[in-house]
């Protein structure tokens, strides 16, 4: 049985044929994301995430950066790179989001070194934590990224001011996890700031940071990318019922307040929805 989708606003699901075609379009917005965050702002700031999901963009590091005027391919130089969630290991780790990045397109792509916004890989979680946190709000106070001013919820609680991220691209685990944000964890409720630490991550390694529920809810775009017949169930989990077994789902929690929320998925993938 199919389920229908849930509507919210600004909410869009798009459904391609194969992987291939998942990638394909994945590396077409960023491409337009690039391109309208930088002439709006001068610059683009994106949240990567670990897996397959990265490979996807390897496309664009092979195009010439054009003349500056939107022709051609992506204007690297403006960059401004961060991950959605990392794990608390050496950079060269094999375990490590950074790596990967840097394997599949980043060490092609040319952005500048002290635009890409990786962990120090040698410190706790909860010091990594504390230095990425500063990492952004300085890139808020330099305009590289910029500013959502927060807002009030619905229970009373405010959100004091996040990075308002131009772009964040999100897989979503079999579970409905997302960036490091799991199902039931009690770093769901953080509120108060944009990076968070975990210890006791479900998924080894253990120990890890991840950007919270509202710095996500905070970005102009939100991408969640799930191909596979084997990404089936969580995709009708977080798309049409947001929750399992009364457990509300992280992937289905993400709702920016001010941005757009694009579900790219393959026809596997879309099986059991509407």
């Amino acid at each position: 049985a199919r389920c229908p989708a849930r509507s919210a606003p600004s909410m869009f699901v798009e459904v391609c044929k194969d992987g291939a075609e998942v990638a394909s379009e994945l590396a077409e917005r960023v491409a337009a994301a690039s391109a309208s965050a930088i002439a709006e702002r001068g610059a683009f700031s994106i949240a990567l995430s670990g897996g397959s999901l990265v490979k996807a963009l390897a496309s664009l590091a092979g195009q010439p950066a054009g003349d500056g005027e939107g022709q051609g391919g992506v204007d690297f130089a403006r960059w401004h790179v961060f991950w959605a969630d990392e794990r608390c290991v050496p950079l060269d780790h094999a375990d490590s989001n950074a790596r990967g990045a840097f394997e599949a397109f980043l060490g092609a792509a040319g952005v500048p070194a002290a635009q890409v916004h990786t962990i120090d890989g040698a410190l706790s979680p909860a010091e990594e934590a504390a230095r990425y946190e500063a990492k952004m709000r300085s890139a808020m106070a330099s305009g590289a990224v910029a500013t959502n001013e927060g807002w009030a919820e619905e229970g009373g609680d405010v959100v004091p001011p996040m990075p308002r991220l131009d772009l964040i691209l999100l897989g979503m685990g079999p579970d409905g996890h997302c960036a490091s944000l799991f199902p039931g964890h009690p770093l769901m409720e953080v509120k108060d700031r944009a990076v968070a630490y975990i210890e006791d991550s479900p998924k080894p390694p253990p120990g890890r940071i991840t950007l919270t529920l509202p710095c996500l809810c905070a970005a102009r775009e939100v991408i969640f990318v799930a191909a596979g017949e084997g990404k089936a169930q969580v995709v009708a989990d977080v798309i049409c019922e947001g929750e399992r077994d009364g457990v509300p789902l992280p992937a289905a929690m993400v709702e920016p307040v001010d941005g757009n929320l694009i579900y790219l998925i393959d026809e596997a993938g879309a099986a059991l929805i509407e």
